[in-house]
């Protein structure tokens, strides 16, 4: 049977883990602030927006502080979860660090012994605020590659689940092939390549399968403009080309299986190539 989502004991083994490792650094709790570290130790992805939100390890408990509006999300996703502080809104006429302060401080009782992935919420999409240690009024050592290293060495869900995304990504490259046509337009080939694919996968992995991560399909393949003398330069933007006799293509597909992801990249041929 395909896998489709990492299991919840591979998500405990993940934080017992990191809890270790933050122990071996002499504390006890740890703030997390990258939405991809928050998934890979709890399995819960959200969009966060310019509004920060956070993570935080007490101990052995896990706790979030996030907008309102993601309150109940967090609940329902992750029930594990000891307490879940909010704040209204951001920007709002108090910085939702005041709040977060009044969280660490009274709610979680956290006086000593804390460390954060970052020096600050995660500064995205126009988010501006202090550092965790202005609001907290302690030292914070900062050990932003904690996680990231423990993201390094794969695990076997998470290798199974890289297997699963090139099966169907090898799926969609077949299909963007079997599509590319003299005369076809480049948006229009991967566009049908990448939703029939997504329809067959999603009708073979069944109900429970959905993508995670922002704007996601369940898997994709096109070109991304590197189609004729576009195809020498690297990293090209869709050009709306059409494909012409004699045409070199380069080519790249992936599937999202639980937030993980392939590469398949290939050289094509419009017709027969020349010996250039």
């Amino acid at each position: 049977m395909a896998i489709i989502k990492i299991p919840k004991e591979r998500f405990e083994k993940r934080q017992n883990q990191f809890l270790q490792i933050i122990k071996g650094k002499g504390l006890s709790h740890f703030i997390v602030v990258n939405p991809k570290s928050i998934y890979y130790l709890t399995g819960f992805s959200m969009i966060p927006t310019e509004r920060p939100f956070m993570l935080i390890f007490k101990n052995e408990e896990i706790n979030f502080f996030v907008p309102e509006l993601e309150k109940i999300h967090v609940e329902e996703e992750v029930p594990q979860a000891k307490e879940v502080g909010s704040y209204f809104e951001y920007p709002d006429e108090i910085h939702p660090l005041t709040y977060f302060s009044k969280f660490i401080k009274n709610r979680l009782k956290i006086k000593d012994k804390i460390g954060a992935e970052g020096r600050g919420a995660r500064g995205k999409w126009g988010y501006q605020g202090p550092p965790f240690e202005a609001v907290l009024k302690i030292s914070l050592p900062i050990y932003s590659e904690l996680i990231t290293e423990m993201r390094i060495l794969k695990d076997p869900d998470e290798i199974a689940c890289i297997r699963e995304s090139a099966r169907w990504g090898a799926k969609a490259h077949e299909l963007l092939q079997k599509y590319t046509r003299e005369g076809e337009n480049e948006i229009d080939v991967a566009f049908q390549a990448s939703h029939d694919a997504s329809k067959l996968m999603r009708k073979e992995l069944g109900f429970e399968y959905a993508p995670i991560g922002y704007g996601s399909q369940p898997c994709g393949a096109g070109y991304r403009g590197q189609i004729g003398s576009y195809s020498a330069i690297p990293h090209s933007m869709t050009r709306n080309a059409v494909f012409q006799r004699g045409d070199t293509l380069v080519t790249g597909a992936s599937a999202n299986i639980a937030g993980y992801l392939s590469e398949l990249e290939r050289t094509m041929f419009v017709g027969e190539p020349t010996e250039k």
